[in-house]
């Protein structure tokens, strides 16, 4: 495997990562993002995204980083994988116009292929 195949899902656990720490730290800011409103009855709704957005990512993504298990990777991959396919279900079901949801299904992919592709090709 190259050098290059083998640090793809190492630079993708980062990202994922990344984008945990923001959503625990600016979880106002990634529900605009993603189209939720905060309930301003229920203060626990902020602290929905930061757990959800931040802490999963982060912390699934940080663990997988510094363990380096090809099994793990994989894991993180179907995640991701799972993640773009119930959008472009959900898409299709609930007649969301794919420019809404596209860019989500290709950081998904993206993702998926990052952390799986490097151990398929040996």
């Amino acid at each position: 495997m190259t050098s290059v195949l083998l640090a793809l899902p190492f630079l993708a656990t980062l990202i994922g990562a990344a984008l945990g720490a923001y959503a625990a730290f600016r979880p106002a800011h990634v529900a605009s993002l993603v189209g939720i409103a905060f309930d301003p009855v229920r203060a626990e709704s902020i602290s929905e995204v930061r757990a959800t957005y931040g802490g999963v990512f982060l912390g699934s993504h940080a663990a997988a980083f510094v363990m380096g298990v090809p099994a793990v990777f994989v894991a993180l991959g179907c995640a991701w994988g799972a993640a773009a396919l119930v959008r472009v279900v959900s898409s299709l079901a609930d007649k969301v116009p794919f420019r809404a949801n596209g860019p989500g299904i290709a950081v998904e992919i993206g993702m998926a292929g990052a952390l799986i592709v490097p151990f398929l090709v040996t």
